[in-house]
């Protein structure tokens, strides 16, 4: 049976009127709880971010092991380069921790601690392993911003001519390495070949 949308509206209507004026309440909570258990449920992604194909912005922020060395986009020339933005007390960064330290050996990456200090960021190094190059701090997140980074972890890949080729806004996982990530940095590694 075919019912135009006029059709459907009518009966909803229809059926609107016969609820107990006390349970609308009831009904649009139950409605709302409807839409958030979906919303949890069904797969987030993040709207492509606009630095995706275009050059690192320009950025120089105090490394944590020395404050008289920065790091700066032109650190991420030459080679192909992770840029994993982190805190300390960040739980998902915790949790992908160990990914980054397998990652280590196959790609350089380098760190911006978001929000944080350099002796918490030396500390939870040292507890969870340093899979990082170097890693510079952003107390201020105005580096950050600039990124398009409003929380963490995020991750960017990186070519070698220092042009963002792809954006993780959530802690990476093996499945979105194996791929993704991996995919991605083998064909960068391909091309820079030619």
């Amino acid at each position: 049976m075919n019912m135009a949308l006029p059709d459907v509206i009518q009966i909803i209507r229809e059926h609107v009127r016969t609820i107990p004026p006390r349970m609308i309440p009831l009904a649009i909570a139950i409605g709302l709880g409807l839409v958030m258990a979906l919303s949890l449920l069904l797969p987030h992604r993040a709207p492509p971010s606009p630095l995706v194909g275009r050059i690192l912005p320009s950025f120089m922020l105090p490394r944590v092991d020395d404050i008289h060395k920065s790091l700066m986009p032109r650190d991420f020339y030459g080679q192909p380069a992770l840029l994993n933005v982190f805190s300390s007390w960040c739980v998902p960064c915790r949790a992908e921790q160990p990914l980054l330290m397998q990652l280590s050996g196959k790609v350089r990456i380098y760190g911006i601690a978001w929000r944080d200090t350099a002796e918490n960021v030396s500390a939870y190094l040292s507890e969870t392993g340093n899979p990082y190059q170097a890693v510079a701090l952003d107390k201020i997140p105005v580096t950050t911003v600039t990124l398009g980074i409003f929380g963490v972890p995020t991750t960017y890949l990186v070519d070698e001519k220092g042009v963002i080729r792809a954006k993780w806004d959530t802690p990476l996982d093996q499945q979105m390495i194996d791929k993704e990530l991996l995919p991605k940095l083998e064909e960068i590694q391909a091309n820079a070949k030619k």
